[in-house]
This record gives C-alpha cells, structure tokens and sequence, in this order.
C-alpha cells in the first residue's frame, strides 16, 4: 500500500513586503561577516531580474545594511537568501535543505544560509512575514484538491500586512485563483469541481509563490492473518472492524 499525503515546500516571500527587522546582535562579528568580501562580488549567473529583486531588498530595509545599520547606495547593497527550516524533522529537513543549498549556489550562484529551529517558532517566523525563503510541508485534512488549494486563497490574508498569515503563508493573491476556488464550492458534480480546481491550480504553478520538492510515501506491512483492515489514501487508520486469523486456522501453504 503506498499512501500520497505529504507535500514538501519550499516559499518565496515577496520582496516588497515590509519584513520586520531583527538585530544580529547574539552572532559574533567574525562570524557574521566571514567571507563578506568574496560573497559581495557580482556573478552573471544571478537571475535575469535580480537587479530589480535587489532594489527591492534594499528599499525593504530602508536603503541601510541591515547587518551593521549603515546608509548604503544601492550599489553597494548586496542580497542573499536566508532559507529557514524547522528542525522537527531531524537530519532529513537539514539534508534536504543542504542540497537546495548546493543546487542553488551551483547553478546561479545564490547563497543561502540555513537556519534550523524549533517548528513553533518557526511557524511564528513564516506566518509573521520574517523571512525571506522558507520550507514547510503540509498534509492533507481530507483526500480532496481543495485541503492543498486553499493554502492559496486570498481570503486567508489578514487585513493588515503587519498581522500573522496562519493559512495562506505565501501572502499569494490573485483574484482569478480566487474566484475559481470560490466557484467549486457551488458545483455537486465532481468532475466539473474538479476542472476548475485544476484551473486554480495551474493559476499557482504559473505564479509559482512556492517550489514543490517531493511527496512523501507511506508504506504499511500486514500480517498475512489480518483482515478488515481497509486501506485510504490519508492513512487513517479504523480497526473497528478489524480481526486475526489464529496461525492454525491459516490456509496451509
């Protein structure tokens, strides 16, 4: 039995969001600025509009460095990811995020620093907006397209940019998506629910506020004496039903 009910993501916040800033001031000064010289220099292999995304970071942090505090210009501004992940999952949420940072600084030469910590305050971190590229993995509620989808619907939003985003953590909106989502709601028919949620869908992939990673597998061993013990695609689990053969009342192989 093989179950599909966890999506791995990696988010990118916007870069004009107004994030709130945090002193540095428990990271020793060596540590901090380590290798600054040589990261600080320009590569071409940067995205085609990091000039832009730049001068949205810089803006963000009101045209100052926000290591040291200083006014900068922009052209002595320099940008680079923090990727935040919560430690919950142990060695395989570091492993993974090692490999994105690898692949990231191979092929476009972004560096990202990987921060770990606890899963709480990490969900306080990415639903407050403080980060700028994050992970998380969500599970579905029940087996249907919407319990994935509605992580994107911008009602989900707060009122003000300054309040925690619980739900929809992207801070996505798009009014399109919105309305379709909406819109499968009042439709009985599954079918024609489910082509407008794959509408909404293909909504999100072409905006792509986040990068699926992988989906989790889930394997289960049976006995060959049980019985009753059905099987669903959220691995829920009902032994109501549920009995053992003895072993010598067993088919004779």
């Amino acid at each position: 039995m093989v179950n599909f009910i966890k999506i791995v993501f990696v988010i990118k916040q916007f870069f004009n969001f107004p994030y709130q800033n945090e002193t540095q001031a428990s990271i020793p000064r060596e540590k901090l600025w380590i290798n600054y010289e040589e990261k600080s220099k320009s590569n071409p292999k940067y995205p085609s509009d990091w000039v832009l995304r730049k001068e949205f970071a810089w803006k963000r942090d009101n045209r100052c460095c926000n290591r040291c505090g200083s006014a900068i210009n922009i052209n002595e501004a320099y940008t680079s990811f923090v990727k935040e992940i919560n430690n919950g999952g142990g060695d395989k949420n570091i492993l993974v995020a090692t490999v994105i940072q690898k692949m990231l600084k191979e092929n476009l030469n972004i560096d990202v620093d990987i921060n770990a910590m606890p899963l709480t305050e990490h969900i306080e971190r990415v639903a407050s907006g403080k980060v700028d590229f994050f992970a998380l993995s969500w599970v579905a509620d029940y087996p249907a397209p919407e319990t994935f989808l509605t992580l994107f619907y911008g009602k989900h939003l707060p009122i003000s940019s300054t309040e925690n985003s619980y739900i929809n953590k992207f801070r996505f909106k798009n009014s399109r998506f919105d309305s379709l989502f909406l819109a499968s709601y009042t439709i009985s028919d599954k079918n024609e629910r489910y082509k407008l949620l794959s509408q909404a869908e293909q909504i999100v992939l072409n905006e792509a506020p986040f990068i699926p990673i992988f989906y989790q597998e889930n394997f289960r061993l049976e006995q060959a004496n049980v019985r009753n013990f059905p099987e669903n695609a959220l691995n829920y689990m009902d032994l109501t039903e549920v009995y053992l053969i003895p072993k010598e009342k067993m088919p004779k192989k």
